[in-house]
């Protein structure tokens, strides 16, 4: 009960980050950059599944016993402690939206530049003279109506539940005979190689 329990609220924060982290995208980049950067940004977990498994080999192979903790809690100490610095330095470097960004990290001139790119990547002749709910909703329903969204909201689904393989990857491996960090360390070129590969097609 407790694991279904926190497994429920950590789904229930989690099940924001990736729509939040392509809205955010789309609001710094146009159409046709979206595809490279969203490839990136993707990327981005599936090396994070490569490398931690070269870390857990590492971890569960040297620190057995060190200060009287077992390896395998070594590999949550090291791996939560690397995610929480993570997010807060995120906290301060992560950016606003254009419209709301003060000059710091970009020039007055390049915050210009960014919110002229997106004037002119998203018509603004029908949001004129429409208040902020009106455009909310008129933009919701112009969402709901578009096959891309739902095509997208399929494929999106199709690859969380892809994701689930990566939880039983390093059993799978395990069953090629070898021991358990040479396993570990054969989980690494799969996700390598398709990072490569969303780059490719991507680019």
């Amino acid at each position: 009960t407790s694991v279904l329990i926190t497994r429920f609220f950590l789904g229930a924060f989690e099940a924001s980050f990736v729509p939040g982290a392509l809205f955010l995208l789309s609001k710094w980049y146009k159409r046709t950059e979206l595809g490279l950067r969203t490839a990136v940004f993707f990327c981005g977990s599936v090396l994070g599944n490569a490398f931690g498994a070269l870390v857990a080999s590492a971890v569960l192979d040297s620190m057995e016993g060190v200060l009287g903790f077992a390896a395998w809690r070594w590999l949550f100490f090291i791996e939560g402690a690397a995610t929480v610095g993570v997010a807060c330095l995120t906290i301060v470097v992560l950016p606003d939206f254009p419209e709301t960004s003060r000059a710091g990290w970009l020039t007055e001139r390049e915050l210009r530049l960014a919110r002229r790119r997106m004037r002119e990547e998203h018509d603004q002749t029908e949001s004129r003279g429409m208040s902020k709910a009106a455009l909310m909703k008129s933009g919701f329903w112009m969402a709901m109506r578009d096959g891309n969204v739902w095509l997208l909201t399929m494929v999106q689904g199709l690859q969380l539940l892809a994701t689930g393989f990566g939880v039983y990857f390093p059993t799978l491996t395990s069953t090629l005979g070898y021991g358990r960090t040479v396993s570990l360390l054969l989980c690494a070129p799969p996700y390598i190689c398709s990072a490569l590969l969303s780059f490719l097609v991507s680019w």
